[in-house]
This record gives structure tokens, C-alpha cells and sequence, in this order.
């Protein structure tokens, strides 16, 4: 498992959502007669993680190899009488969204868990246009097709009846397109090269973005167009849909989106170059497409599924490239930043329609429906506001006005509620917002009214659920808080919280009760951490736990926290409580941000299986599960000893060979057969290999084992190992991953069926010792299941038995793949990630 610990700003109030990357990759067909074409050409940077849209079903694949998909994901949650149309990515959170479509014509959106396929839809009916007049309705009909402007975070709907309009996703409601006329009314037909569109995409796909093109597919006139102005439905700049040079006879278009990376230069103008992808039907055949949009040259990469499953819909999600977004909240709460974390971007707006004597205490994503909302505290009255907020522009909607209020048990005496110190964050699970606080309080808010819930249903009036209670005396409250399992549609959840005095983790067990139980001391190098403030805390959805309340078994967190005018970000081991500084930023220069809460979007990579022949032969799988190879080939001599790694950060892992009669290492940096792309001497001749990200630098780079000590490097070339770690046996058989989710690989052994596992890369005592499997077992390590840290396994007589955790257990998956004299091999063979 792989994340990118690069995180460079200081934030508070944060609200963190991965989406941007494209690692490197191959596409085959360059017409319908199939040939083979370099990536290269179409300016791609790599593997993005791809779902088609087929008869309320997601159904997950590469952008590499649409033919062999994974398992279809079933929809649930979706109107009865209503039918997904068309799906996307936003690329404010990172979610995905669809929109579905009833007998009527009516529309409604829906916030989608990709995880498991969960739909939530964002408003209690569905929404219909009507004409001018205000009473005619004007029925959607046609091919439906959608796409999220990112320059004013809107949703985008065009159809091949000629309908061109918006949806606000903050809400889910229409745009009215005529202020002037009753109702609400499209934005102006389709019109110019072509009365009708199939499917849209715009271009520069971050949440930063403050331009955009709209491009969109006719599969009328089997052109590519602009449309400008997006809300005239003008369309521009034809160009025809060709391969190999010559008409592309495509009858429907199955979804049209393109990667982030794929820039405008200004808002409606072409792109220099850059390619789009689209699922079009050829001789009845769908299949997905390379569209180069300054040419309109489409190239084949091969059929989704058997070519016969129906499309509706194409989302590419992207990655994160070295870091995240965030939207975070300053010191005073009047102002929204925007952060891109990876370029180190910011953009400010301004917060409005909080209320006068209210300010902004705390912001956060709801995992549901994607909604971001807003706290607001009135510190004289002692109430308070739960406000839906426009992340992009900074509106405030407030949904029940001063509605935030607690009594004591009397049922008179109010509860004082304090101005600062407030942590907050989404239960999954339920989907209500939990808020503590550093004073004590411990409370719920119904995130669909606005209205607070009451803790005590046997006293009058509205109370609060239990204090905070459980923490060494003298110590108060908890300022800080977070819930793992964070996505729709969750089933179990654990909720952290720390301790701003003491600088302790914590897990509150019950949640309404406030008891807190002792987790880790928060230390940084073996020390207590010093920090003045808490400002905020979160936990990937990657982070799970298998039972509610239950302790994860691995996984980290975001840490956000002041020291004397410095703003600092931490990774943070929520098994041991060590944290590990990624950033540190002087507030000068830095809106002072502080409070709140995040809402992270992270994506882990899944590592899946394969095997290396004697005859030096890789085959891999491209899911856990038994099955043929989805990808052969000769790589090696025989007698070289596999190793595996993105040897180049792009997201993919592919194959090298170490030669252990002359101690060289051979990296490819691609799945196929060929000559190395890098090739050095390390080690000594009987060396055993292993590959790794030992520093979270973002690319992997090998090591070697030797009588019992690691000597690893961070770089892929000759030279002295930088560090040196003794651990483990001379008979012993390497082993290394993330075991801790902290973005570095660390070393272990695996010793006659026993585990011994390091959290860190200096020499020492085992973090987890643990059996599983037997001697005679090849060990092998991955994130299996994307959960955001890596578990062992062992491979066994053309057997893969692997765990989800890092303890004692029988196989959690067991695989039949390879034969008795195979080596395993395991990478992230096409770059899926969740």
C-alpha cells in the first residue's frame, strides 16, 4: 500500500478530498480493426481508477483493459421507477454522483458510494423543468449526459433531445436558466453545429480551477464540439470523430469524461492537446475510446466487458498527485481557504449568511451525500446554527435558525455553549454530525433539519447526550474528533477523539455516553508531543474498523496542531499514537487558520496477485481471485529472483529481477516484455531482494537482506545502502509494507510460520509478532482490500492464502493461482485504487 505523505500546509478547519493523478499506461486499438498504440501520444500520465455506468451498476475496470472488469457493483438506495443516466466525479470532494431519470422526465441527484454501491439522494422528491409559461413540463428525454464544471462546481446536463441545464450539488435542485419566467427553466436548447449532444465533459478537473471548456460528443453527426457559452448551448469548433484517418461511424455515446491534467488555456477555448475517453458504439459493439480533443483522432482500447454490456455512464477518478484538497476555515471563521495541497495553491472567499451574532466554529463533508456544513456558535445566546455551505463561493444556508440549544436536566437552566474548542465530524453509520468540545459537551445535530437531538428522552426539554467523561483528572474535554469507516452507506464505525491537554488518543465507546477509553499517549520521536492547540483530526475512509467501537487494527490519521505561531500537520498511528511530522508552516503568510474539523478523501492503492515461472515468466492477476492471468510475459533469465515496485511513482507496479550470481537489479517500468529501463549493481551475490518506499518519498526503491540485516536505498542505483537495519535471523525470508498505514514501507521477517514485524526502519524489537501460515511458505505482504495499510499473506503449493490483518487468524481470501514451483509476486499490477 501506497499514500502520499506529502502533505505541505498548515490547515485547521480542513476538509481533505483526494482526486487528482493519472499514472502511466498502454492502450491498445487504434481503430476497430484492433492495433497498438503508445500512451505517449495522447498526454496521459498514468492509471486512474474508471467505473461504467450499466443498468444501475457500477462496474469497475481500467482505462488499460475495459475488457476484463471487476466484479459489477449493484446500486442500491435508488428510487423505485427511477434509472441512473449518466455518473461523474466532483471534483470539490471526489465523490461520485449520478443522476437518475423517472417515466415523468424528471431528474433527481444522487450522491454514490462507490465503495459499496450505496445512492443517496440529495433531495426528498424528484425535480422537473417546465416551459415558459410555468405549468408545461418539458420531460428530459433522450441520452443523458453529465459533467461537473469545476470553475463553478455545478453539475452540467445535456441530452440528445436538444436540453442543456444545471443542478446545484450543494442541493440537488435545478438552476432556474430564466430568473424572468415562473418555474424552473432550462438554460437555452442546444444550437449551431448541431441541435443535439450526447454526453459533455470540462476540462481542468480540479477543485482550484477558475477556468474550464465544455466539450461534448454528437453522435448524430459523429463530431466533437465546444460549447460556449456553456449556459447558451452553443456549440463550436466541429471537428469529426475519426480513426486511422477516416470517419468513426459511432451510433451512441455510453459516457465522455477526461482526466484532470487536461488544461484550457481559458475558459472556452480548445486544448492545445490532451485526450478524453468515451464508451461509443461501433457495428453494435461498445467500446472505450481514446479521443484526442485538438483533433478529434479516436483511437480503440478495447471493448468494456464483451463489448455487449450497455453503457450509460463513464467517471474516471484521478489520484491524488502529492497531496490533497482541502477547504479549511480561518481563525475567526469568516473565511473559507481553499487548498490545493499537492501545488501548494490557495484561494479565499469570503463566508456569508452566517448570522450576526454567529460565527463559524467547525466545518465538514458528509460522507452521505457530500454536503458540506457549517457550525455556527452564538457565544451570548448560547445557541447555535447548522448551516449547509457552498465550499466553492462560501454561501451559508442556514437550516434551522438558532436551533441549537441545550438545557440541564431541569429542563430550564440552559447549557452554556463555548465559543471555541469545538471538534466535529459525520457518524457513517447513522449519518448525524457528533460534536465535542475541549469544555466537555458532548452532543448530535440531524444534518436534515438543522435540529439538535435530544440525550435524555426522560427529561424535559433538550439535553445533551453524556459529558465527556473517562479522562485523567483535571483534564475536561476533547477538542478534536473523528469517525473511521468514513463513506456512504458504512456499516460499522469507530469514533477517535483526542485530548488537547493531555495530547492523548482516545476512543469514545459509547459515542452518546462521552466515555472515553485510553488508546495511545500521542508522542513524536519516542517524546510526548508539544503543541499549544488541536486544531483538527481526521481519518481516511480507507481506515476501518470491523466493529463498531472496535479498536482498528491499523491505519492513521491526520493531525493538525499549533505550536507558538506554527502551524504543523502530523501523520498519526491511531494503534500506537506516534506521530510523524509531515509539514510545518510559519502562520506568517497564512490566513490564521484553526478549529474545526477534516473530512478526507485519501485513496490506498490494491495490491493483487501473481507469479514468476522458472522459465522466467510473469502472470498476473488484476483481482484476488482464482482465475487466468490477465497479463503473461517473459521478463528475466532463469534463476533471477522477482522483485516488484513503482519504480517510477506513477501508481503501477511492475517488474524487476535480481540476479543473484552477479548481484545486479533489472527494473522495468512497464508489464511487458523488454529490455530494463534501469539496471545497477547492489548487494553481494546471494543477497535476497525487496523493494519499498522506505522514506514515503513517493516511488519505490530497492534493498537487499543479509544474515539478518536490511540494507536499504533510496534510489534505484549503485552505490552505499543509506540505511543499514539489523533485524531478524540469517535464515529468516524478508518481508516489507506499510503495516502501519503511515505511508512508508518498513522491513519484516517471516520465520517458520511466524511474523515479525518493524513500524519503522531502524533496527529493534518486533511491533507485531504473530503466526500464520507454516514453514516452507513464501511470505508476501499488500493493502488487499484497500483498507490504507498492508497485511501478509503466504503462498503455498500454487496458493495464495492472505490476511486482512496483522495477527494470527485463518486466510481471510484464499486464491488459487500458479504452480508449487512458482515465486509470488504482488503489485498493484493496473493501478486501482480506492
Amino acid at each position: 500500500m501506497r499514500w502520499n505523505s506529502k502533505l505541505f500546509l498548515a490547515v485547521g478547519a480542513l476538509a481533505l478530498l483526494g482526486w487528482a493523478l493519472a499514472p502511466r499506461f498502454i492502450i491498445e486499438g487504434a481503430s476497430p480493426a484492433r492495433s497498438t498504440v503508445s500512451a505517449a501520444s495522447f498526454n496521459v500520465t498514468g492509471l486512474q481508477g474508471v467505473f461504467a455506468l450499466s443498468n444501475n451498476r457500477l462496474i469497475p475496470h481500467s482505462l488499460e483493459n475495459p475488457s476484463n472488469p471487476s466484479l459489477p457493483i449493484a446500486l442500491t438506495g435508488v428510487v423505485a421507477g427511477e434509472t441512473l443516466v449518466d455518473i461523474d466525479f466532483r471534483p470539490m470532494n471526489g465523490l461520485m454522483y449520478g443522476l437518475a431519470r423517472n417515466a415523468m422526465g424528471q431528474v433527481r441527484l444522487y450522491c454514490i458510494s462507490h465503495q459499496n454501491g450505496t445512492a443517496t439522494p440529495l433531495t426528498a422528491t424528484a425535480q422537473g423543468l417546465v416551459a415558459a409559461d410555468g405549468t408545461t413540463p418539458i420531460p428530459v428525454t433522450g441520452t443523458v449526459g453529465i459533467d461537473f464544471n469545476p470553475a463553478v462546481d455545478r453539475l452540467r446536463i445535456v441530452t440528445s433531445a436538444g436540453l442543456n441545464f444545471r443542478m446545484n450539488p450543494n442541493t440537488g435542485l435545478l438552476i432556474d436558466g430564466n430568473a424572468s419566467a415562473p418555474g424552473v427553466q432550462p438554460d437555452a436548447n442546444i444550437s449551431g453545429g448541431t441541435t443535439r449532444v450526447d454526453s459533455t465533459l470540462y476540462t481542468n478537473n480540479n477543485a482550484l480551477a477558475a477556468i474550464t471548456t465544455q466539450y461534448t460528443l454528437d453522435a448524430g453527426s459523429r463530431r466533437l464540439f465546444v460549447q460556449n457559452p456553456p449556459n447558451n448551448g452553443t456549440q463550436v469548433n466541429g471537428l469529426p470523430v475519426t480513426a486511422g484517418g477516416n470517419p468513426l461511424n459511432f451510433t451512441q455515446v455510453g459516457g465522455f469524461d477526461v482526466a484532470d491534467g487536461v488544461n484550457a488555456p481559458s475558459s472556452g477555448a480548445p486544448v492545445a492537446s490532451g485526450a478524453a475517453f468515451a464508451v461509443l458504439q461501433v457495428n453494435n459493439v461498445n467500446g472505450l475510446y481514446a479521443i484526442e480533443l485538438s483533433t478529434g483522432a479516436a483511437q480503440l482500447v478495447g471493448p468494456v466487458g464483451d463489448g455487449a454490456t450497455p453503457v450509460q455512464g463513464l467517471a474516471i477518478q484521478t489520484r491524488p498527485v502529492g497531496g490533497e484538497f482541502g477547504v479549511a476555515l480561518n481563525q475567526n471563521g469568516t473565511r473559507l481557504v481553499q487548498i490545493s495541497l499537492g501545488a501548494l495553491a490557495t484561494t479565499e472567499v469570503a463566508v456569508t449568511g452566517v448570522a450576526a451574532n454567529e460565527r463559524l466554529v467547525g466545518v465538514d463533508f458528509r460522507p452521505a451525500t457530500g454536503q458540506f456544513y457549517g457550525l455556527g456558535i452564538d457565544v451570548f445566546a448560547s445557541n447555535g446554527t447548522l448551516y449547509l455551505v457552498d465550499p466553492k463561493i462560501g454561501a451559508c444556508s442556514p437550516l434551522a435558525p438558532s436551533a441549537i440549544a441545550y438545557v440541564q436536566a431541569d429542563g430550564a437552566a440552559q447549557v452554556t455553549l463555548p465559543p471555541g474548542g469545538y471538534g466535529l465530524d459525520f457518524n457513517p453509520v447513522v449519518d448525524r454530525l457528533r460534536v465535542t468540545t475541549a469544555s466537555g459537551l458532548n452532543f448530535r445535530i440531524n444534518p436534515n433539519d438543522g435540529q439538535p437531538l435530544d440525550g435524555n428522552a426522560n427529561a424535559p426539554g433538550t439535553q445533551t447526550d453524556g459529558n465527556i467523561n473517562g479522562l485523567p483528572m483535571g483534564l475536561t474535554g476533547v477538542a478534536a474528533t473523528a469517525y473511521t469507516n468514513a463513506f456512504g452507506g458504512a456499516t460499522a464505525t469507530t469514533q477517535y477523539t483526542i485530548d488537547s491537554a493531555g495530547r492523548a488518543l482516545y476512543i469514545q465507546s459509547p459515542p452518546n455516553s462521552g466515555t472515553q477509553i485510553f488508546v495511545a499517549n500521542i508522542t513524536l520521536n519516542g517524546a510526548p508531543l508539544s503543541i499549544d492547540t488541536v486544531n483538527g483530526f481526521d481519518i481516511s475512509p480507507n481506515v476501518r474498523a470491523q466493529t463498531s467501537n472496535a479498536p482498528v487494527r491499523g491505519g492513521r490519521a491526520l493531525l493538525f496542531a499549533g505550536s507558538g505561531g506554527v502551524s504543523q500537520i502530523f501523520s498519526l498511528d491511531l494503534v500506537t499514537g506516534r506521530a510523524t511530522q509531515l509539514a510545518e508552516v510559519s502562520s506568517a503568510g497564512v490566513t490564521g487558520l484553526s478549529g474545526g474539523s477534516l473530512a478526507s478523501r485519501l485513496v490506498t492503492d490494491v495490491t493483487k496477485i501473481g507469479v514468476y515461472s522458472s522459465a522466467a515468466t510473469a502472470f498476473t492477476r488484476h483481482a484476488n481471485s482464482t482465475g487466468m492471468a490477465d497479463a503473461v510475459f517473459a521478463y528475466g533469465l532463469p534463476g533471477d529472483i522477482p522483485i516488484v515496485g513503482d519504480w517510477d511513482g506513477d501508481g503501477v507496479d511492475t517488474l524487476g529481477v535480481f540476479r543473484p550470481a552477479t548481484a545486479q537489479f533489472f527494473l522495468k517500468n512497464a508489464n511487458t516484455a523488454g529490455f530494463a529501463d534501469t539496471a545497477f549493481n547492489y548487494g553481494a551475490p546471494g543477497d535476497i531482494p525487496l523493494a519499498g518506499d522506505w522514506t514515503g518519498k513517493g516511488f519505490d526503491s530497492v534493498g537487499v537482506f543479509r544474515n539478518g540485516v536490511f540494507f536499504l536505498k533510496d534510489s534505484n542505483t549503485a552505490g552505499f545502502a543509506d540505511r543499514a537495519v539489523a533485524f531478524g535471523q540469517a535464515s529468516d525470508l524478508p518481508i516489507a509494507g506499510d503495516w502501519n498505514g503511515d505511508g512508508k514501507t518498513s522491513v519484516g521477517v517471516f520465520r517458520d510460520g511466524i511474523f515479525l514485524l518493524r513500524n519503522n526502519n531502524a533496527s529493534g524489537a518486533p511491533d507485531a509478532s504473530f503466526a500464520f501460515g507454516q514453514a516452507g511458505d513464501r511470505p508476501v505482504a499488500g493493502d488487499w482490500t484497500g483498507k490504507g495499510f498492508d497485511s501478509v499473506g503466504v503462498f503455498r503449493n500454487g496458493q495464495f492464502l492472505l490476511r486482512n490483518a496483522n495477527s494470527s487468524g485463518t486466510p481471510d481470501i484464499s486464491i488459487n493461482f500458479g504452480s508449487a514451483g512458482d515465486r509470488p509476486i504482488v503489485g498493484n499490477w493496473n493501478g486501482e485504487f480506492r
